[in-house]
């Protein structure tokens, strides 16, 4: 008996894990042929045409024309269809909740902020704002939620002073249990960190986000996946000690940094050199400026190895970076039909 529920529980899992692998070609390459998603998954060229086709009739899948041809038949290309699936995606701040509905392409189809006032419920009000998603737009498939705090693979929220409600809450488990819809949860620095990965940039592939501001935080890019760690806590700088009397969770610099701080942050940013020596170094927040930037630069050089420098970049739109990796991360769910419990 055992050997019969194998039989049928594992064909219908692989068939899930191919169309997630061919989706999600399309979802990172745009457009392919069925050649090429064969080649990129390695997946048979039989069982691409048969999944293919099933997509196509679902109208999950659109023929977007026909490839150039160095001879023969032309080969149909196809993408995703952009309107057949939609997400929300969610920050979280002290004051008030920001959300956004996008398409399977990323793009925006509805932005609004909503004041959160001291007393709200904010699990119902989360709850009542994508439920009216829902009902507005077709097929809502995945909610990715980003905050300003530490969150385990649960999906239970730490560390995070500015929301003390939320401490300890298993925020993700709530909303699940509330939504018919994957719910996924993420530290605020992850996400971005994760947003400042590019194709074009194969620097960004192993990379370090650095925020300096109100808070201290990281977010670690190796081989262009985020770095988690067992229980989602890697990157939590501000939990760092430079020295005996130099504890870095309550540093907050508001918008300055003095010569103290300048060291603090040039210290950090040489301990994690070491640790994953990455090729890139972003700095952002309300304290990034091109001034730090050229301070850690040259206290690289007195540090490491030439050839072990990374490229230090400031950045000034992190907001659009922590959008971005919340998008992407909901593209990914909206594309897997894998669901593990």
């Amino acid at each position: 008996m055992n050997t019969q529920k194998k039989m049928t529980v594992q064909p219908n899992l692989l068939k899930a894990l191919n169309k997630t692998a061919i989706k999600r070609v399309l979802l990172h390459n745009k457009v392919a042929t069925r050649v090429e998603i064969s080649a990129m998954t390695g997946i048979s060229q039989p069982t691409v045409n048969a999944i293919m086709s099933e997509l196509v009739a679902d109208r999950e899948v659109i023929e977007k024309g026909l490839a150039g041809s160095q001879g023969g038949r032309k080969a149909a290309v196809y993408e995703l269809n952009q309107e057949y699936a939609h997400a929300v995606i969610l920050m979280i701040r002290q004051s008030q909740l920001w959300y956004r509905v996008i398409d399977l392409a990323s793009e925006k189809c509805e932005e609004q902020i909503r004041p959160v006032s001291d007393g709200q419920d904010l699990l119902q009000t989360i709850a009542e704002v994508v439920t009216g998603m829902q009902a507005s737009y077709q097929n809502v498939q995945a909610l990715v939620i980003g905050v300003p705090g530490s969150v385990d693979r649960e999906g239970t929220v730490y560390a995070i002073p500015d929301i003390p409600e939320f401490e300890e809450f298993p925020l993700g488990k709530k909303l699940s249990s509330m939504l018919t819809i994957p719910v996924k949860i993420m530290n605020d620095m992850k996400a971005t960190a994760l947003g400042c990965v590019s194709r074009n940039r194969p620097e960004s592939s192993n990379m370090v986000y650095l925020h300096v501001g109100n808070g201290l935080g990281a977010g670690l890019i190796t081989d262009s996946q985020l770095l988690s760690g067992v229980s989602g806590f890697a990157g939590e700088i501000g939990f760092m000690q430079l020295g005996m009397d130099e504890y870095m969770l309550n540093q907050t610099f508001k918008g300055l940094l003095d010569q103290t701080g300048y060291d603090q942050i040039t210290r950090i940013t040489a301990n994690i050199i070491s640790m994953l020596n990455p090729s890139l170094v972003v700095i952002g927040g309300s304290c990034a400026e091109k001034k730090l930037g050229k301070y850690i630069e040259a206290d690289c050089r007195t540090r490491f190895p030439k050839k072990m420098i990374p490229q230090i970049e400031i950045c000034e739109e992190a907001e659009k970076y922590y959008i971005r990796g919340l998008s992407r991360t909901a593209m990914e769910l909206c594309s897997s039909d894998v669901r593990l419990a």
